[in-house]
């Protein structure tokens, strides 16, 4: 018995010192900032100012997450989708280094495209020209059929 009232003195003596130690860093505000956006970055997912606070696990006080978050909207940073009452924040996708590759991407989109059409023409041709040489084919064996039945009614004739 005596082991087991330790323990709870070990475990709400760790929690004091792992608050203390949280109270020891204060972040300035910028640094607040840059820490959301890096977090809504790396997660690349809706959020509301609640969830990124409680994933922060505390390191940036709630009134701040929702001001920060609502000033990276004000700077193009992040993008506010509203339902009713609640605030969903989400990076916004586009960059100026995003636009050259979203710029060569389509380059490569178009020439995989015309090189589609292309090859979508040359199997038209294809289909168009099989289904010829099948005809012929077909007309041929025919032939050779009729050839065959016209040989065995001669047969039986003589």
């Amino acid at each position: 018995a005596a082991k087991v009232a330790a323990q709870p003195k070990v475990v709400a003596k760790a929690k004091s010192e792992a608050k203390g130690a949280k109270d020891v860093k204060k972040l300035s505000k910028d640094e607040m900032e840059a820490k959301v956006l890096e977090y809504m970055r790396q997660q690349n997912r809706p959020y509301n100012s609640q969830n990124v606070f409680d994933n922060l696990h505390g390191a940036v006080p709630k009134a701040s997450v929702q001001a920060i978050m609502e000033s990276l909207v004000a700077e193009g940073k992040l993008l506010l989708k509203e339902y009713g009452k609640i605030k969903v924040f989400l990076v916004s996708q586009t960059s100026v280094a995003g636009s050259e590759d979203a710029s060569n991407l389509q380059q490569q989109v178009d020439e995989v495209s015309k090189k589609r059409k292309e090859l979508h023409g040359s199997l038209d041709i294809l289909r168009k020209e099989m289904s010829q040489v099948a005809a012929k084919h077909s007309a041929a064996k025919e032939a050779k059929e009729s050839q065959a039945e016209a040989a065995r009614l001669e047969e039986q004739a003589e």
